[in-house]
């Protein structure tokens, strides 16, 4: 089996503040509701659709049939060809070789050939490729290996022997991953002369939209606020209700209820929009890691 080590970072999604507080009405007045609204979402069609069909029919022709003839020779170059030729094939994105997973894959295949082992881990040791990611400060939410290792003709070969193993090919054919890095070398195993392949594969942090803390230390500083006239909205309730209506002073007071009103019931309305925000982000994030 081949391992991968994801790092899931989930975001959870705030829950707004739901209600809102009614005005009072004065002699003469009648009540108002304060209700809240959100704004509903722009919808954009055909813009995205139309550079997703250019782009496929561009990959298709890239990594088409009559061009294999170009990609036989063993070169890690052309070993991604054909990995990205096959992810084409499944109606996937070809993958974007990455400079750090190159190195990473070439200090796996030197490792390898230093401690004389064909594995996915160092024997003796809990040193797994893992490490030569990290050593390439390749941020990663999720990423995973493929090996290879005897006699080959072409490269069409290797990555036909690894699409034609069930775990190697979920690697190549895994909708996740966006980038790629493959190293060869003949090397001493055991005694004798031999061929190696390092393939990695990974998916860097960055790729994923960034969820705005700021909007969620927003949130929170407004529900402070909210809290505080929550408080001052009883005791101003409390007023109201054991007034006579026929004092003079209570049509002030029933004027200082409604601005606490007007403010709180402003202040959870943004808030509502600001939660809506903050997971939308959330919810994007989320797909990403999944690789939706």
């Amino acid at each position: 089996m081949i391992p991968t080590r994801k790092i899931i970072t989930a975001f959870i999604t705030i829950v707004a503040l739901a209600g809102c507080f009614i005005a009072f009405k004065r002699e003469g007045e009648s009540v108002v509701a304060k209700q809240s609204s959100l704004p509903q979402p722009t919808v954009v069609k055909g813009v995205s659709q139309t550079a997703s069909a250019i782009e496929t029919i561009s990959q298709s022709s890239q990594y088409s049939t009559r061009n294999m003839a170009a990609h036989l020779e063993l070169t890690p170059e052309n070993i991604i060809w054909f990995t990205n030729y096959y992810r084409v094939q499944n109606k996937l994105t070809p993958l974007e070789t990455s400079q750090q997973l190159m190195k990473s894959s070439s200090d796996k295949l030197h490792d390898m050939f230093a401690y004389q082992y064909f594995n996915h881990t160092r024997p003796g040791s809990n040193r797994s490729f893992d490490v030569f990611f990290d050593k390439e400060n390749y941020v990663y939410i999720k990423i995973g290996e493929n090996l290879a290792m005897g006699d080959f003709n072409t490269s069409k070969e290797i990555v036909d022997a690894w699409m034609n193993s069930t775990e190697h090919r979920k690697n190549i054919l895994d909708p996740v991953y966006t980038n790629i890095g493959v190293s060869d070398a003949y090397g001493s195993m055991d005694g004798s002369n031999t061929y190696a392949i390092v393939q990695h594969f990974g998916k860097p942090r960055n790729d994923c939209p960034a969820v705005d803390s700021s909007i969620n230390n927003q949130i929170n500083g407004l529900k402070s606020q909210v809290t505080t006239l929550k408080n001052q909205i009883g005791i101003k309730e409390g007023e109201v209700t054991s007034t006579n209506s026929l004092d003079p002073s209570s049509n002030a007071i029933i004027d200082e209820y409604n601005s606490l009103v007007d403010s709180y019931n402003l202040i959870t309305n943004q808030i509502s929009t600001l939660v809506a925000s903050y997971n939308k982000e959330v919810t994007s994030y989320d797909n990403c890691i999944q690789g939706k």
